[in-house]
C-alpha cells in the first residue's frame, strides 16, 4: 500500500467508526449508565467483532459466508434481545437509591461487555457494507500482500478502537457530572430508552 492510500484508508475507518449506528448508540448509552471502563470493554468486543468481516474481505468472503448461514440470524436476535434488557434494567434502576443503581449497573465482568459488544458488531449490517462493501475501494485486495494485510490491520484497529474509547471517555465524563439524584434518574431513562432502540432496530433489519 502506498502512503496516500494508507492514510485515505485511515481517514474512512475514522469516518465509519465515529458515524451514528448502533454500536456507537449502544458504547454512548452504556458509558453513561455503568462508565468507562464496563464501556470500553464492549469497545473491544466490537473491534473484534469487524476484524471478522475485515478478515473475510482481506482473506475472501466467499469463504467464510457459508459458514455463516443461519448463525448470523441467531446472533442478531441475541444481541438484539440482551441490550433490550440491559435498556429495561436501566429503567428499572432509575427508580433505585443512586448509589444500589450504580452498583446494580455495573456489569459481572468486563467478559459479558465484550462479547455483547462482539454480538453488536458481527450482527450491525454497518459493519458489513464497510468491510465487504466499501474496504475494497481503499484497498486493492486482488493484489494485496501479508505486508499489506497487516498495515490494514494496524490502521483500521487503532482508527476504530480510538474512537470508541473517545466516546466512552465523553460519555463517562458526562456521567460524573451528573451526580444528583434527579440527574441519575435521567440518565438512566434516557440511556436505557436508547438501548431499547437499538436492539429493536438491530432485531428488525
Amino acid at each position: 500500500m502506498t502512503p496516500e492510500s494508507t492514510i485515505a484508508l485511515a481517514l474512512a475507518a475514522v469516518i465509519f467508526a465515529a458515524s451514528p449506528g448502533p454500536g456507537v448508540i449502544a458504547v454512548t448509552s452504556w458509558a453513561l449508565v455503568a462508565g468507562f471502563r464496563p464501556a470500553s470493554a464492549m469497545s473491544v468486543g466490537m473491534v473484534a467483532g469487524d476484524f471478522v468481516y475485515l478478515f473475510a474481505a482481506l482473506f475472501g468472503w466467499a469463504a467464510i459466508a457459508p459458514l455463516l448461514g443461519d448463525v448470523f440470524e441467531v446472533v442478531r436476535l441475541l444481541s438484539a434481545g440482551y441490550l433490550i434488557w440491559l435498556g429495561i434494567d436501566a429503567w428499572r434502576k432509575s427508580n433505585s437509591h443512586p448509589a444500589a443503581a450504580e452498583r446494580l449497573a455495573r456489569p459481572v465482568s468486563d467478559r459479558r461487555d465484550a462479547a455483547l459488544g462482539f454480538l453488536i458488531s458481527v450482527s450491525n449490517p454497518k459493519v458489513i457494507l464497510f468491510y465487504i462493501g466499501l474496504l475494497p475501494s481503499f484497498v486493492d485486495l486482488a493484489h494485496l500482500t501479508l505486508a499489506d494485510a497487516a498495515i490494514v490491520v494496524a490502521v483500521i484497529g487503532t482508527a476504530v478502537t480510538g474512537v470508541m474509547l473517545i466516546y466512552c471517555a465523553m460519555a463517562s465524563r458526562s456521567r460524573r457530572l451528573l451526580q444528583s439524584p434527579r440527574a441519575t434518574k435521567l440518565v438512566h431513562r434516557f440511556s436505557g430508552t436508547f438501548l431499547i432502540g437499538v436492539g429493536a432496530t438491530i432485531a428488525t433489519r
